[in-house]
């Protein structure tokens, strides 16, 4: 029987523990054994518990307390060696990296960790903990063997932020049980079983009480709302580190016989209580209660953050405004209390859009998928004793050891190559172009200059061509000895390009080749190399539509065996000075 540990820092059921108990339980249903790792003694306990899920006690909380922490990290490495589980499956920060640098150590087979929101990319930070924080989310990210995103945002943000590897990272939106959100009390009920007697318009949200979901703006934006409309009344269902500090501001705003704070309880049946739903998350993952309040069919408006954009559709499931702007959420609450049938057109789609492309089950069943996946990456890499991460690994020392020699050895070229471009063409030596790398990101490459100045001036990008007027004298010596591409080794050694694989081309180019020409992006499954098979079967002006097949072909078959062939053979044609001379380098 396979085993799984989930890894969760709080035990309490806001909507990442929600989504991990969910995901938890359909493993037990797939007949997996299923163990938890959590801190405080919470709902999500209890929960667990009662779904024949083996709960562990790990001294884990949100603030960094070094002693503590290395007690946490502790714990689980036993628990993961003793345990022996097939897969670890993190979730939040410091969970995150405490339950991956654990499986690490205990040689876990399977290590996935779930960003619910990236530290580094959106919380306010000052310099050096933004720096200390993409380096540390980039570090423990770069030890999974996937990092699931919970909304297409986050993804790209950590992706363009270098904190993830988009050839190891996936995208899994978070869903909700829907049956859940049928069979609810009636919206008198509902109001009843939260204390409010009176028949009322109720403004209301289910969230952790925390800095991430602006709930000071939603009290400012619940007094802008109380002047126009008296009759509301304003409900907050949940718990947290801000309660005691939100209860004196809706004090000090005139609004403590209005705002009634709930604490934890059913969020789903509470909100069956509210006339709308106001979100004002100045950052947010991708919003499990924003999910339940559309699907149940409630008008809602939330803050363009994170991932709210990609569950409502501003003017078509429900109203987006803009983040730590109370009077525009004002504005869009008073707008729906006042415009009904907007606010029932709204809820309608809302609830049509989250049943549609949320429910609970592709969450859990992508999950599942991904974990299979994985193993059976795990038993094909164990199978050889060259894995790709031993590979990987082996590439980028060799890289980094070569570059740094290169760099030595090559002193007497630039010292002879600068001289000449300078006499033959003047200033400057160098040039920087931007080029595509691995995952699609751009990086600036080296080279020394070989074209005339601003040859593009004019014409704009141009591919290389055979008999290129643009090469100067000096530059047709080093494109044929391919001396121009030396300073590329600075590129090798920074870890942008590696000595072997798919020639780096410019994000322009990309984006046309891309277009006309089938599986192109593939190419940018690994680092771009200096050198590569195109470059040394193929003819040097071969067109992008051929090339391509050489650069997948090497893509499914690399190898250092390969490399090490790849990079001989170039010196010897470099030594040949027939890089310039098409297929007779060959």
């Amino acid at each position: 029987m396979p085993s799984i540990l989930y890894v969760i820092t709080k035990s309490e059921l806001a909507g990442a523990q929600r989504v991990v108990l969910a995901q938890a339980q359909a493993m037990v249903r797939a007949g997996w054994e299923v163990h938890l790792a959590c801190g405080d003694g919470g709902e999500l306990v209890a929960a667990a518990r009662s779904s024949a899920i083996t709960v562990h006690d790990a001294p884990l909380d949100n603030p960094i307390r070094p002693w503590r922490d290395f007690r946490a990290l502790i714990t689980l490495t036993r628990l993961m060696r003793s345990g022996r589980f097939d897969v670890v499956h993190a979730n939040s920060t410091k969970a995150g990296i405490l339950g991956v640098i654990a499986g690490r150590l205990s040689n876990t087979r399977v290590v996935v960790f779930t960003a619910h929101g990236f530290r580094s990319l959106f919380r306010p930070l000052g310099t050096l903990s933004r720096w200390f924080w993409l380096g540390a989310e980039a570090a423990y990210c770069s030890l999974c063997d996937r990092v699931i995103a919970v909304c297409e945002t986050d993804y790209r943000a950590a992706v363009r932020a270098g904190v993830i590897d988009p050839a190891r990272a996936v995208v899994i939106h978070n869903g909700v049980d829907l049956a859940r959100l049928s069979g609810l009390p009636d919206r008198a009920n509902a109001q009843r079983a939260l204390g409010i007697v009176s028949e009322c318009p109720v403004v209301g949200v289910v969230a952790r009480l925390a800095v991430p979901k602006g709930l000071f703006h939603w009290l400012q934006a619940a007094r802008v709302v109380a002047h126009r409309r008296p009759d509301v009344q304003f409900v907050i269902v949940g718990d947290g580190p801000q309660r005691a500090a939100l209860v004196k501001s809706a004090q000090d705003l005139g609004l403590a016989d209005k705002v009634l704070f709930a604490g934890w309880r059913d969020g789903v049946a509470s909100m069956a209580a509210f006339d709308v739903f106001l979100l004002s998350s100045e950052y947010e993952g991708h919003c499990v209660a924003l999910l339940e309040a559309l699907g149940i069919g409630i008008p809602t408006v939330a803050t363009d953050a994170g991932g709210n954009p990609e569950i409502v559709v501003d003017g078509k499931t429900g109203l987006l405004v803009p983040p730590g702007q109370p009077q525009e959420m004002a504005k869009a609450i008073l707008r729906l209390l006042d415009q009904p049938r907007l606010a029932a057109a709204l809820a309608e789609a809302g609830r049509a859009h989250v049943r549609s492309r949320f429910g609970q089950d592709p969450m859990v069943e992508q999950t599942q998928q991904l974990y299979q996946q994985l193993l059976q990456e795990v038993d094909e890499r164990r199978a050889s004793w060259l894995g790709t991460r031993v590979y990987d690994g082996v590439k980028r020392l060799s890289d980094i050891v070569v570059s740094a020699a290169g760099l030595i050895v090559s002193i007497p070229v630039w010292a002879v190559v600068g001289p000449a471009i300078l006499l033959d063409d003047g200033l400057p030596i160098l040039y920087r172009q931007a080029r595509v790398g691995r995952g699609g990101n751009v990086f600036h490459v080296m080279k020394f200059r070989s074209t005339i100045k601003d040859a593009e001036k004019h014409g704009g990008a141009k591919l290389a061509v055979e008999n290129d007027p643009r090469v100067t004298r000096v530059g047709r010596i080093l494109r044929k000895t391919a001396l121009d591409e030396v300073p590329q080794l600075t590129n090798i050694f920074k870890g942008d390009m590696s000595w072997v694989g798919p020639r780096p081309e410019r994000p322009e180019f990309v984006r046309r080749f891309q277009k006309q020409i089938p599986g192109y992006g593939r190419r940018h499954r690994v680092r771009p190399g200096l050198t590569g098979v195109a470059q040394v079967y193929g003819r040097n002006y071969t067109e992008a539509s051929e090339k391509i097949w050489y650069d997948l072909y090497y893509i499914r078959h690399r190898s250092l065996l390969l490399d090490l062939r790849l990079f001989i053979r170039s010196w010897l044609i470099t030594f040949k000075g027939r890089w310039d001379s098409g297929a007779k380098k060959q």
